[in-house]
């Protein structure tokens, strides 16, 4: 910024002083005077007047400077012109032509940028604010805006680094700035509630291009400005395809839907009334009808700029400002025709307006005045600037506060959403609505706890219910949920054994979720039902709700305004929850009441069993023949079945249940394994003959987590390593048995996709990681022409082009959903689960996408192009559905250490240590000592760092000393970070040095990152792809001991020991229990098979030495014993599939003794030094341990047990409350429960009457312990 700064530390001009506080006269000519000389000066004597009228003003001479800097800044026309290129940075949105010369939209990033660029770490939500300045052509916006800015960086005579709007030149005839530019108040920006300061382009700035645009094509078409274009579909006549036409409708549209203040600017107070008023109603009538359930009207402040210093003293205040000028203009509304056409509208909306502010109230929240002194006045004119800055913050503040009311915050990632939305909407149609509350719920999944559930289950029998009667009341919708919430309350009191009756259970722990959901209903999916019968149709019903309702009253679906008055509908929560809680007791002691009859007619059946067969009839009851199909209510968020877990066993129905619901309503076919061929929503149809089978984990077994480095290209050191763990195992069994999550970033979390859900093999896997890598790294044209390739780059951005390698992702990883969908159609399910790293764009927060848990679904071919989104190597993954933007995860999780810690801790939710975590790496250099380029990275976030981005990715001044077409973003810093393949090996280091591993399990914790001679390629260099995985193998030959150690760790974690069911045994010796030792695969299964293949080949290598288990109970007493593995076992499991070992009895002095169990393969050390592998969960403390086998489900058991006949469920009735209707769920949760076999349905104690009185519902506890299930964002 061109301007010279004068000295400030003149002498006084009287006394010569300069230690005392020095003033300025501005009107003596800039002469200096201490605080003791200033009013012996000839001119301030008193009674002196200057050319205003009034006494000289006592100046500061750091604020004189700063004033004139930016009132009268002393510049070149060409520096102008280049400030003004400068401040093109700061343009958000804008009016242009494409090449045929039709209107489109330019959105240019610029609040993302903002954003992005100034996360703070400790400041973990934020909530952006917005005011918009608006006014005619030269009224001042850009200065006041300047102003706001400037001034609050008085400490230095420099000029200020922020961005701050370019002024108009003395001798510019036409608009200096066009389109409507995006500025971030300093004060506030890195805060949580960060105000954002916009300049709209004047109103009446006509056809003529403003002199800030003149270059604006030219830079679009060579790349210098990058924007995303949307045609406007509605600029079809020669009017509408008018700059002055998108000034005037869709710039207000936008700006007036989004910001909490709009600040207008004029000159002439004077002509307030006839000229400006009408204006300012125009532009608040042209948009208050364009939005549907806005949450908060915004705020007015009216600047009359430029005021003469010689106004009354009072007017300098803003109360009085702003009562003079409404007492003026109050009578505006019975004198002035057009003023009086607003007036009448609203009249006639029932809507009394008495004055001109009632009625500028109807348009604005609030409305303000505050003064602006004409230049020459610069203390006064500090002083106004600063009243001015905190009347926003002010109003920004209660806007805040309205919007926190009606749970309508924006972060500004959703913020972001909510602008793309309303700039596709006002693009494609200016006339209709942009609806707030259905972007907000698009954006805002429903909780994944048991309010949600509620709130869902409603929103299900709204959408989808048979009855009509039901879906279109919202009472009946509640009344109809009441069966279904109390077998729910009932259910879960059963299964986590709580004591104390039903109705002070409900009241307890359940009846205060279930008000809440239905204050969410009501404020959010219930319109209001208020009618106006002299619009025709559905255009008199008012649509809006009740959270946005109450700025302007009632609207139809077209947005226009047809009463006044508050929200209207039958559900008031606050009168009718009581009564629905009501009914829930009243239907919960019913059930409670019929429980016990039933348990009196078949004493052996436990109360678990009991709850569980009558939930799922009543389920099927609530379906068939109140819902319609239980196949039109699928959740990928919560258990149908239960209300109670998230899901993540899908079926071949397509319900996705938690797997305690499956292991009660299925059959255990063994220690690992549960068959299920009935889904318990719809038990009379088969979905699955011979019977799905899905693979559980051992209550008391360990994990096996694989985390997988990003690395671009250099995934293939990953896949060359996996490859030979392969080679060990043996083509029949797949690695992906060996791992219960594999966790990728970036590319790595492309290989984690292809292993983890494609089920490809390593080898597999190499051949299209090669292919995918070729199609995906194909750069833009003129790459490596220096400077045009980075113009190129900027133009596009991105280094490589995107369409291919997206069309190379979906043709490899398909369409199909990345969860909820089972993709194995084989009848065994393995049940890996899969999860990739990625970052929101704006705030780059961690998210996790999921194959086994996700509240929004994706397609696998997004998750891979989400945690693959590299930048600057790639484009932003846009999710259409939901608009959300993600770029990869290596920007936080390089190593996704720290995801699968977290990750393992809240899908299974338990303190077990875990069998083996694997971590590998992308490869590294031998001797490389560098620092990495994290410790190197400084943080841009601050005003003082001296590095100062800009082009459309900060907010401050970029260095006048660097050239500015390279002051943009240099895609090459961000290659030169991916290109750094130590910072996985730093992320690594750190999450072991942190206390989270005992030093006692680090041999659990393995991390594979060979160290190769050549140096490593670069992340997109495919040219090296075949070297790089010849040199890894090269790097395996020289120490094959490592991968030998894991994949014996591996093995041995197949086998896990049971502990038979029943007390453990106080003797004279200690403490005993009995128990055995199983492995994970099923018996007769060909896995089973190659592992006994496994083990013999494994013995041979070593003569006679066979496998053995090493049991070793208290280490200090008892000595070590062998369980040794026979060739006639491993035979027996190589030819039969067939693994049993003799039970064992475990004796321990002490109850908290820890008993290891571990396999022995071989004599040799490994390279950690030892020879003694844990089999799946130990060490363990067992005597402490509660009876842990869990018994077969009672869905499908074998004869003799007690199945509910499909065919029988037309014989079990209900009678509901007289005041409830029947109806079903969407959503459920459950725990593990235990059950035992039924008495035979046919017996003579079987009655069908016993269900006569039978309520069926379910629910899910409000305050699940395993609500840790993760959503998938960190």
């Amino acid at each position: 910024m061109a301007a010279i700064a004068p000295s400030v530390t003149q002498p006084c001009q009287t006394c010569g002083t300069t230690k005392d506080k020095i003033y300025s006269c501005v009107q003596c000519n800039n002469l200096s005077f201490c605080d003791g000389c200033w009013s012996k000066w000839i001119l301030h004597l008193p009674g002196q007047v200057g050319w205003d009228g009034r006494a000289h003003e006592r100046s500061d001479p750091l604020v004189v400077l700063r004033m004139r800097q930016i009132l009268e800044p002393v510049r070149s026309e060409t520096e102008h012109e280049a400030e003004l290129r400068d401040d093109e940075d700061t343009s958000w949105f804008g009016f242009g032509r494409d090449g045929t010369g039709h209107p489109v939209f330019h959105d240019y990033g610029r609040f993302a940028a903002i954003m992005a660029d100034s996360v703070r770490e400790d400041v973990p939500e934020r909530h952006p604010q917005l005011a918009s300045f608006i006014g005619e052509t030269g009224a001042g916006k850009s200065t006041i805006i300047k102003l706001l800015i400037d001034r609050q960086d008085l400490s230095s005579t420099e000029a200020p680094r922020y961005y701050s709007p370019v002024t108009s030149s003395n001798h510019d005839r036409i608009p200096t700035t066009g389109d409507v530019h995006l500025y971030a108040d300093p004060s506030s920006i890195h805060a949580s509630q960060p105000l954002l300061l916009c300049d709209c382009e004047g109103l009446s700035g006509g056809e003529m291009l403003p002199k800030q645009l003149r270059n604006r094509a030219d830079d679009l078409a060579n790349g210098y400005k990058t924007s995303q274009s949307r045609k406007i579909a509605w600029a079809k006549t020669p009017n509408t395809r008018k700059r002055e036409f998108a000034v005037a409708q869709l710039y207000p549209r936008i700006l007036y839907t989004f910001s909490d203040v709009v600040v207008f600017v004029l000159r002439n107070p004077r002509a307030f009334e006839s000229t400006v008023l009408p204006k300012l109603l125009k532009w608040g009538a042209a948009s208050i009808d364009k939005s549907l359930n806005q949450p908060v009207l915004p705020h007015a402040v009216i600047v009359l700029n430029a005021t003469e210093p010689g106004v009354d003293e009072k007017e300098w205040d803003v109360d009085t400002a702003t009562q003079m000028l409404m007492s003026d203009i109050a009578g505006a509304v019975h004198r002035e025709p057009v003023i009086q056409d607003y007036v009448t509208q609203w009249r006639k909306r029932g809507k009394h307006i008495g004055s001109t502010k009632e009625l500028l109230e109807c348009y604005y929240a609030s409305v303000s005045v505050v003064r602006i002194p004409y230049k020459g006045s610069y203390m006064l004119m500090n002083d106004q600037s600063g009243k001015l800055a905190d009347l926003i913050r002010d109003r920004a503040q209660l806007s805040h506060l309205r919007k926190r009311k009606v749970r309508m915050l924006a972060t500004p990632e959703k913020l972001q959403f909510y602008l793309h939305a309303a700039f596709d909407h006002f693009t494609t149609d200016l006339d209709t609505p942009f609806d707030f509350i259905k972007e907000t719920l698009r954006h805002s999944p429903v909780s994944r706890n048991f309010e949600g559930n509620i709130l869902n289950l409603a929103l299900a029998i709204r959408d989808r219910a048979a009855n009509s009667k039901v879906k279109n009341n919202a009472k009946q919708i509640f009344r109809a949920m009441v069966p279904i919430i109390a077998s729910c309350v009932m259910f879960d009191t059963v299964r986590q054994n709580l004591l104390g009756t039903a109705s002070r259970l409900l009241d307890d722990r359940y009846a205060k979720p279930c008000t809440a959901a239905m204050q969410t209903f009501a404020d959010m999916h219930w319109p209001c039902s208020f009618k106006n019968s002299a619009y025709p149709g559905k255009s008199g019903q008012c649509c809006n709700m009740r959270s946005g309702h109450n700025p302007k009253g009632h609207q139809n679906i077209q947005g226009k305004i047809i009463g006044n008055g508050d929200y209207e509908s039958d559900l008031d929560p606050s009168e009718f929850a009581p009564t629905w809680n009501h009914f829930i007791r009243q239907s919960l002691i019913q059930l409670q009441s019929s429980a016990f009859r039933l348990s009196q007619e078949f004493p052996d059946m436990p109360e678990i069993q009991v709850a569980a067969l009558l939930h799922r009839e009543r389920l099927n009851e609530q379906y068939s023949n109140i819902l319609g199909a239980a196949t039109d209510f699928i959740s990928y968020s919560a258990c149908l079945c239960c209300l109670r877990e998230l899901p993540e066993c899908a079926l071949p129905c397509g319900h996705v249940l938690c797997l305690p619901c499956v292991q009660i309503y299925g059959t255990r076919t063994s220690k690992t394994t549960i068959e299920i061929s009935r889904c318990p929503l719809h038990i009379r149809d088969v979905i699955a003959s011979p019977p799905w089978i899905l693979n559980i984990k051992p209550d008391h077994a360990g994990t096996r987590t694989l985390c997988l480095d990003g690395g671009g290209i250099r995934g293939v050191v990953q896949l060359t390593i996996l490859r030979e763990m392969e080679k060990i195992l043996g083509p029949e069994l797949p690695l992906q048995l060996f791992f219960d999550l594999i966790i990728g970033s970036s590319m790595g979390g492309i290989i984690a996709i292809g292993l983890g859900v494609k089920k490809w093999s390593a080898q597999a896997t190499m051949e299209k990681f090669k292919d995918l890598c070729k199609e995906a790294f194909i750069p833009r044209e003129m790459k490596n022409v220096p400077v045009f390739g980075m113009i190129s780059s900027l133009y596009h951005g991105s280094l490589y082009k995107t369409q291919p390698f997206e069309k190379a992702l979906k043709r490899y990883f398909s369409e199909q959903p990345f969860f909820g969908v089972s993709t194995n159609r084989s009848r065994h399910n393995v049940s890996l689960k899969v999860a990739v790293t990625a970052s929101t764009l704006i705030e780059h927060q961690a998210v996790v996408f999921a194959n086994y848990n996700r509240p929004d679904p994706i397609r696998i071919w997004e998750a891979a192009r989400a945690t693959s989104a590299t930048q600057p190597f790639f484009k932003p993954f846009r999710k259409e559905e939901t608009d959300y933007e993600y770029v990869d995860g290596g920007v936080h999780q390089t190593c996704p250490i720290w995801v699968s810690h977290h990750e393992a801790k809240a899908i299974w939710n338990d303190k077990h240590r875990p069998d083996l975590v694997l971590s590998i790496g992308t490869g590294q250099n031998v001797g490389d000592k560098r620092a990495t380029s994290s410790t190197m990275r400084g943080n841009t976030n601050t005003p003082s760092s001296d590095s100062i981005r800009t082009s459309n990715a900060g907010y401050f001044y970029r260095d006048p000393r660097t050239p500015m077409l390279f002051s943009f973003n240099n895609p090459g810093a961000g290659a030169e970070r991916s290109d750094d393949h130590r910072e996985g090996e730093e992320i690594w280091n750190k999450y072991m040095s942190r206390g989270f591993v005992a030093e006692s399990d680090r041999s659990r914790y393995m991390r594979m990152n060979p160290e190769l001679f050549s140096e490593l390629p670069k992340f997109a260099d495919v040219t090296k792809m075949d070297d790089l995985e010849q040199h890894t193998e090269d790097a395996i030959r020289r120490n094959p001991g490592i991968v030998l150690e894991v994949v014996h760790r591996l093995v041995a974690s197949t086998f896990f020991f049971e502990k038979d069911a029943g007390p453990v045994k106080q003797t004279s010796e200690g403490y005993t229990c009995t128990g055995a030792i199983y492995c994970r695969f099923r018996l007769g299964s060909s896995e089973l098979k190659a592992l006994g293949w496994l083990l013999v080949s494994t013995s041979c290598l070593e003569g006679d030495f066979e496998p053995y288990f090493l049991l070793e109970e208290d280490k200090t007493r008892l000595p070590a014993r062998q369980i040794v593995l026979t060739q006639t076992i491993l035979q027996d499991m190589h030819f039969h599939g067939h693994f049993e070992l003799e039970p064992l009895t475990i004796t321990t002095l002490d109850e908290t003794s820890e008993i290891s169990l571990s396999l022995i393969l071989h004599q040799t050390p490994y390279p950690s030094g030892s020879t003694v592998l844990p089999i799946s969960g130990f060490p363990r403390r067992i005597m402490s341990e509660p009876a842990g086998n869990v018994p077969a489900g009672f869905g499908e058991m074998k004869s003799g047990m007690f199945p509910i006949n499909p065919s029988s469920c037309n014989k079990f009735h209900s009678t509901a409350h007289p005041h409830i209707h029947a109806a079903a769920s969407m959503y459920t949760h459950a725990v593990i429960v235990k059950s035992r076999s039924l008495p035979n349905p046919h017996s003579h104690k079987a009655k069908n009457g016993i269900f006569n009185q039978f309520l069926f519902t379910k629910i899910a506890h409000p305050c699940s312990s395993h609500s840790g299930r993760r959503t998938g964002v960190l």
